[in-house]
């Protein structure tokens, strides 16, 4: 069966994730911009950052994906993903994203990932600084569970990234080559 695995990521958590499940599994992995050929793939893992609740270049890369491939979607970005309304916001994006058939069809994950204010670039500095001062100006009981994770963990560097939560999509993978 012809597997791999794609990445979309500007920051480097989905391709920590991503490198981690291919030395796992053995499965190459490549960037989202050296795949082309997605017609000779039974099965597309696909890693993708999230960004201003969009999947890293899922957009331009799914419908590339035949019908027919297993789509294995795994989205990686800071929310916690145990809170329902954040998975559930997570799940509009990508219905916008995939064709209806992809969506329903996907097998898709959520998982942490990490963030280095130093090393964003100034467009996601400035949103991420805008975001941050519009919600520590929120009245107390309005805030979020995330609202107040954000400003409690703003200006650090956190990482989430835990390759413990790979081991789920490493058994569904070895229960498709049986």
């Amino acid at each position: 069966m012809a597997v791999i695995i794609v990445y979309g990521s500007v920051y480097g958590s989905a391709k920590r994730y991503a490198d981690k499940l291919s030395e796992l599994t053995g499965i190459p992995a490549v960037d989202y911009k050296c795949f082309f050929d997605c017609e000779q793939y039974r099965t597309i893992i696909y890693f993708g950052g999230l960004y201003a609740g969009d999947v890293k270049k899922l957009k331009q890369t799914a419908p590339k994906i035949l019908q027919s491939t297993r789509l294995i979607l795994i989205t990686v970005g800071l929310a916690d993903t145990n809170n329902a309304e954040n998975t559930n916001c997570i799940k509009q994006s990508l219905k916008k994203q995939l064709s209806e058939k992809q969506y329903r069809s996907a097998a898709i994950f959520y998982l942490r990932g990490a963030i280095d204010y130093s090393q964003l670039n100034f467009k996601h500095k400035t949103m991420m600084a805008l975001l941050f001062h519009t919600v520590k100006n929120q009245a107390p009981h309005k805030q979020t569970e995330d609202t107040k994770a954000l400003i409690e963990t703003y200006n650090p560097k956190i990482d989430f990234v835990n390759f413990e939560q790979l081991f789920p999509i490493f058994k569904i993978l070895k229960q498709t080559e049986r």
